[in-house]
């Protein structure tokens, strides 16, 4: 209810003026200890050119931390001085009778004297009472134990610009009125946090054990991206102590999707988590010499009539599938065998280091290197044991030269002859050790040569395009048809240095086996986003690459458009990468309305996949959708952009038209762009920023992820059809929508829209 309209709110005023006061006084500490820090630095800088440098070396470091450290205060406080926090909660620990009352924020303060909270951060272990606990009985765990007490009140605020608002008071039969409402708001072009109305199911996800691998399959609508971004701030917070959050990587569908998620990381304060592509993530390793196609370019093309041929998606499903790794692995085995010496290390018939003993270093030493790092500290120690052996044999036959010599000496009586039998043996000898040691100079060279040259590129290479190779090791998965389909379509893309997506998780697997990955490459946690567009491979490479198995996997299947080379099971890849994993099911949609999700339900229903989850929309309603036929596109654009021009307003701020393909996206921007006057329109495409345009216009493909007010969804030439592609297309499309959706089509092209949705057509 309004503020003024509550009983408490004379209570609640005080506490919020207090709090707001208390913050620009700890505010205006921090403003003067900013300038005090850097006044220091700048003295201690000055003083270098003529005391005791040591000392102000210390000086500059002490006073560069603590400014470190008070900037970061000064933006968690001006976080903080709007609105301070958005929830209130009465709790009595067990055994004590005065209640603690406790204000809720997006982090934390606690009073300078007494270090009692004046704002809890939301991420703490007591805070989870907030979210998950009724009236009445509760606990709550920290630091290992458990504790319990009684929950009085839950109270919600909302507060804007210091001012209050509203204030909600929760009990076991209310709704919660502050998540409706803010379901009802509009959408712009960026995410928002949520810390506010996040849910039981929710607030589970998010405080889940970090310590195991986590697959979250979430509906359309049920706050996947949101619920990994708020997980992230929850990790980094329980961890705070000895964490770094660039050791934490998030993997975005997109850059576009990256954009769209740009405003809410540092308001959670996980700004420093690598946010990147898995494109991006491969070039950054292996560097940029090649273009990887994007799953976007594929489907295009997949979905395009004038574009698509069948070679398309075998390949790309085959190259990501389980038994693709098992070539790979038969192929590196084949390459690390080749590296090792099959044959002993002598001089001049003598053994210094048999191939026995060279294969058992490589399988018993240095196991936790690569192959390829584990050879050349292998080589460094045949290098000082040939050397040392060598000297050692050098020695023993000099020695057995100089026995001879000796007892030359001894037994021959005859002066002369004695003499020329020595100098012939010194001769003999003095050429057999010349000739051992110009031996001993070859072996090294040699040993330096039989070690691997070959790089990542050129293996990948040979692998993909030679024909003998792939017979050779993949006659059980790939007839010798199919094996010249798959080489002839790999020389084009190497020709082309044009290669497809798929191949950046075989480059990147042949790179990390044989290679090893630096450390700067490796995380120690690693959030994906949309991972029902991954394949098994992608998924393997993953966590090898990244020396952890710390994933926090989220996805939908219903929405898995790229499915040829995907997964439409989490099952083999929790059984067979991810063993320990526990596994979350989201139903709740928070993001339509009940009439869009029941239509976007009917249409997902003509798919098939195992295990499929129907959304469970909230209560909250809206008009129906509405579907148009057309014949001419210049009429339906100059329509729907007349309707949007006219519920343009205070509910509704961001709009839509979404195509099935990027070419029909492109000719409705040019019919659009020629109706329109005073709304701004955009084409978007995957690596453009939504800049905030009114009107976005954009493939079906790149709206997943993405949200709106109005969605449009509108087909010519390009229908939508019965394929399951199609179908998961439609149903992404349709679920963008939060609030209204309209269907128009060509009546000439009626497709999947008019079988499963003719019931609605006006």
């Amino acid at each position: 209810m309004k503020a003024d309209k509550h009983p408490a709110k004379e209570e609640e005023q005080k506490r919020l003026e207090y709090t707001t006061e208390y913050i620009e006084e700890v505010l205006e500490a921090a403003r003067q200890s900013k300038i005090d820090y850097k006044s220091k630095i700048k003295q201690a800088l000055i003083d270098l050119d003529h005391l005791d440098s040591s000392n102000s070396y210390v000086n500059i470091l002490a006073n560069a931390n603590m400014l470190d450290t008070t900037g970061k205060n000064l933006r968690m406080l001006e976080s903080l001085k709007d609105e301070p926090y958005f929830a209130r909660m009465d709790f009595v620990p067990e055994g004590k009778i005065e209640k603690e009352k406790l204000y809720i924020g997006k982090t934390s303060l606690t009073e300078q004297d007494s270090q009692e909270p004046v704002i809890l951060d939301w991420r703490s272990p007591i805070a989870n009472i907030y979210y998950e606990g009724q009236l009445g009985e509760v606990t709550y765990e920290a630091h290992g134990k458990t504790f319990h007490g009684e929950l009085e009140l839950k109270r919600q605020f909302v507060i804007e610009e210091k001012s209050l608002q509203e204030i909600r008071d929760i009990d076991l039969t209310a709704r919660d009125q502050l998540l409706q409402e803010s379901l009802t708001t509009s959408a712009d072009n960026r995410l928002k946090d949520i810390v506010s109305t996040i849910q039981a199911e929710q607030n589970q996800i998010i405080r889940a054990d970090m310590n195991r691998p986590l697959f979250v399959q979430g509906v359309a609508g049920s706050g996947k991206t949101t619920i990994a971004l708020h997980r992230m701030a929850y990790f980094i917070y329980s961890y705070a102590d000895d964490f770094d959050p660039s050791q934490l990587m998030i993997l975005a569908p997109n850059r576009l999707f990256l954009d769209y998620i740009s405003d809410v990381l540092p308001e959670l304060g996980v700004d420093l988590v690598t946010q990147t592509t898995f494109t991006d993530y491969t070039k950054h390793i292996i560097g940029d010499r090649f273009t990887f196609r994007s799953k976007d370019e594929r489907i295009a093309a997949i979905i395009d009539p004038e574009q698509f041929t069948g070679d398309i998606e075998w390949i790309a499903g085959f190259k990501g599938s389980k038994n693709m790794k098992v070539i790979l692995d038969s192929y590196l085995e084949g390459i690390i065998d080749s590296w090792l010496p099959d044959q002993d290390i002598t001089l001049d018939r003598y053994t210094l280091f048999t191939a026995e003993e060279i294969r058992k270093l490589y399988e018993d030493e240095y196991t936790y290197i690569a192959p390829y790092q584990r050879l050349m500290k292998i080589r460094e120690v045949i290098k000082a044991t040939v050397k040392r052996r060598s000297k050692e044999l050098l020695d023993k036959v000099e020695e057995l030269y100089d026995d001879k010599i000796d007892a030359l000496r001894s037994r021959v009586k005859d002066e002369e002859e004695r003499r020329q039998r020595v100098v012939k043996l010194w001769d003999k000898r003095e050429a057999h050790l010349d000739a051992m040691r110009k031996e001993a100079k070859t072996i090294l060279p040699q040993l330096t040569k039989q070690m691997p040259k070959t790089k990542t590129e050129a293996l990948t290479r040979k692998l993909l395009t030679d024909k003998d190779t792939l017979i050779h090791i993949a006659s059980e998965y790939l007839s010798e048809s199919e094996v010249e389909t798959f080489t002839r379509h790999h020389r084009t893309t190497f020709r082309k240095k044009e290669l497809d997506l798929e191949d950046a998780a075989i480059f990147l697997y042949i790179e990390s086996r044989l290679f090893g990955i630096h450390k700067e490459h490796q995380y120690q946690n690693v959030f994906i986003d949309e991972a029902q567009d991954y394949s098994y491979l992608e998924f393997v490479v993953l966590k090898q690459v990244c020396n952890t198995s710390l994933f926090t996997i989220l996805g939908d299947l219903s929405q898995g458009i790229h499915s040829y080379r995907g997964i439409t099971s989490w099952q083999n890849v929790m059984e067979d990468v991810f063993v320990n994993a526990s596994f979350q099911t989201l139903r709740q949609s928070y993001r339509t309305t009940i009439e869009i999700m029941q239509e976007a339900n009917r249409v997902i229903q003509k798919s098939s996949y195992e295990g499929m989850v129907l959304a469970e929309p909230v209560v909250r309603h809206d008009e129906q959708p509405d579907i148009h036929q057309f014949t001419a596109m210049n009429e339906a654009a100059a329509a729907i952009y007349k309707h949007y021009r006219e519920i343009r307003g205070d509910v509704y701020h961001s709009f839509a038209i979404v195509t099935k393909t990027e070419r029909e996206a492109e000719r409705v921007y040019q019919e659009v762009s020629l109706a329109s006057g005073e709304m701004s329109v955009s084409l978007l495409d995957e690596n453009q920023e939504h800049d905030g345009t009114d009107i976005v216009i954009l493939p079906s493909y790149l709206s997943k992820g993405l949200e709106f007010d109005v969605v449009t969804i509108l087909t010519d030439q390009d229908a939508f059809t019965d394929q399951d592609i199609d179908i998961k297309l439609l149903y992404v499309a349709m679920t963008r929508a939060l609030h209204r959706l309209s269907i128009w089509y060509n009546q000439k092209h009626e497709g999947l829209i008019e079988d499963v949705l003719n019931h609605k057509q006006i």
